[in-house]
């Protein structure tokens, strides 16, 4: 059921094409028949609305964010940081839900606080105008495993389709630490020839950034090359 005023403006829409009909309907009746499914005049331009209509528009303008973040940016931390991130769904009549992914994978529990909604005044005054903000938020502690993942809120609300889902996106670059570094090429206690050819690899793995390998001999740093 829609709470619309007269005189607002919506929009309608056909539900299997998506083409505009009309722009705009001038009373609450006519919308309540064309959600019901019945025919009626479309006061703008007198055109019939067929069965499957449904209502979008200015009635639910929902808009998400993910605070101080935007969307597709990243956030760098540091491994074992403590991570809070803050999703608001503004503008929802009723108050919208929010669910946070990590990647595809829903996140529950402990690291999900509960959502909190606030009224949020129409500049007119009139309550039925009124919209909502729902906030939630996401704890965690950063780990190496979480260089590269998708943190994700979405609205989930009546008046949204589950096709074109509404979210924001943060990706997290995670600092850690590089594995200690080993030498191939040469095993402890083999024997080498005067002037025989070596190549020496040293090498480290994992770490963000990677680690910078320097080469010493006898306590000098000597050149290398990268590869």
């Amino acid at each position: 059921m829609f709470d619309i005023e007269r005189g607002e403006e919506i929009r309608l829409f056909w539900s299997g094409g998506g083409v505009e009909l009309c722009r705009s309907v001038s009373t609450a009746t006519a919308v309540a028949v064309a959600v019901a499914g019945r025919q009626s005049d479309c006061e703008s331009g007198g055109e019939q609305l067929p069965r499957g209509w449904r209502v979008a528009g200015s009635q639910t303008q929902l808009n998400v964010e993910i605070t101080n973040h935007p969307p597709y940016s990243k956030l760098e931390v540091k491994e074992g940081e403590d991570v809070s991130l803050e999703c608001l769904v503004k503008n929802a009549k009723p108050p919208a839900r929010i669910v946070w992914f990590r990647g595809n994978a829903e996140l529950k529990g402990d690291t999900v606080s509960k959502e909190e909604i606030k009224d949020v005044e129409s500049q007119n005054g009139n309550p039925k105008a009124m919209r909502f903000t729902t906030v939630s938020r996401v704890h965690f502690k950063a780990t190496a495993d979480d260089d590269y993942a998708d943190f994700t809120c979405e609205a989930r609300h009546e008046a949204l389709q589950r096709d074109t889902p509404m979210r924001s996106t943060v990706q997290l670059s995670v600092l850690y630490p590089p594995g200690a570094p080993y030498i191939e090429g040469y095993a402890e206690g083999e024997t080498v020839r005067r002037g025989q050819s070596m190549e020496l690899v040293c090498r480290s793995r994992g770490g963000n950034p990677p680690a910078q390998l320097i080469w010493y001999k006898n306590g000098e740093q000597i050149r290398m090359a990268y590869r």
